[in-house]
Order: C-alpha cells, then sequence, then structure tokens
C-alpha cells in the first residue's frame, strides 16, 4: 500500500475518431479493500489475484458499464473491448494445461452458485461450465481420443 493511502491511476481510452475517447480515473469510492479482487490488500483477504492484463481491464470494462452505467455501444467502449480481447488471445496462446486449470478452478471456487463433484452427481453441469469457460477464455475444446493422453491418479 502507498504511504499516503489509496493507489492514484488515470486510463485514456481512445476510440475510432478523434472525438470518441475517455478517461478512467480511481475516485477513490471503494473503502473496502475486498470489494475490489484486484487490490493489493484484497491478497490478504485470500481472495486470488489475476495475473495477466486482460483480466484487470475486463475486470473494469464490466464495472463501467454493470456499476457506473457507461454505454458499451460507445466506439471507445468498443475499442477498450478489442484492446481487451487482443491481450486475452495473445496470453491465452502461451498459457500451459497447468494454468488452465487453476484459471477453471479458481472461477469456479468464487463463484456464488455451489456445485457438487462426485461419482454420484451428473457431469453435465461441470460440463456446461467448463465449455463456458474454454469459450469465454477462447480456448480450444479437447482433441478426439483426448483421454487415451491421461492419467488419473487412484481414487
Amino acid at each position: 500500500m502507498p504511504e499516503f493511502g489509496e493507489i492514484q491511476f488515470h486510463i485514456h481510452v481512445k476510440g475510432a475518431e478523434k472525438w470518441s475517447w475517455t478517461d478512467i480515473v480511481n475516485n477513490g469510492s471503494v473503502t473496502n479493500p475486498s470489494v475490489n479482487p484486484h487490490n493489493g490488500n484484497a491478497r490478504s483477504l485470500g481472495v486470488l489475484m489475476p495475473t495477466a492484463d486482460h483480466v484487470y481491464l475486463q475486470w473494469l470494462y464490466d464495472r463501467m458499464i454493470k456499476v457506473h452505467g457507461e454505454n458499451e455501444l460507445y466506439d471507445y467502449m468498443h475499442r477498450f473491448k478489442q484492446i481487451i480481447d487482443d491481450l486475452k488471445e495473445k496470453d491465452n496462446s502461451q498459457l500451459q494445461g497447468s494454468e488452465i486449470l487453476y484459471g477453471f478452478l479458481s472461477w469456479l471456487t468464487t463463484r456464488d452458485e455451489a456445485i457438487t463433484f462426485s461419482s454420484k452427481h451428473d457431469t453435465n453441469k461441470a460440463i456446461k461450465l467448463l465449455m463456458l469457460f474454454l469459450k469465454y477464455n477462447k480456448l480450444s475444446e479437447p482433441r478426439k481420443d483426448w483421454v487415451k493422453n491421461l492419467e488419473h491418479p487412484p481414487c
């Protein structure tokens, strides 16, 4: 945490036209650091910290729309989303299998809805969540016969 309190930042997003832009500035309105999972203090509260820029920018983008009522149809918002998607595509091409698994499990454990996994439960819900995660992160589906290359530890 900085010596004088809240971290100050200013992000300038340019749209396709010179007249189209927005400034995102920290307004210090979050008094509880756990509200922002990207805040350094959240780490001590057990909140997983994202390591990729696109994850943090996506959080800002979503917050601009959902909290501050920004119109996602404005061209600077389209440009902002394009930057996020470009970063995501670049980052995902370098992801290792273990990173994808950690990401998926981290996402599952931060959802409000609980899901139980065992041999006694239907796998459809888990598969649907996995497919959503893969699609959102622009990751490919498993290859044909992928199970032949997989080993399970004993149960």
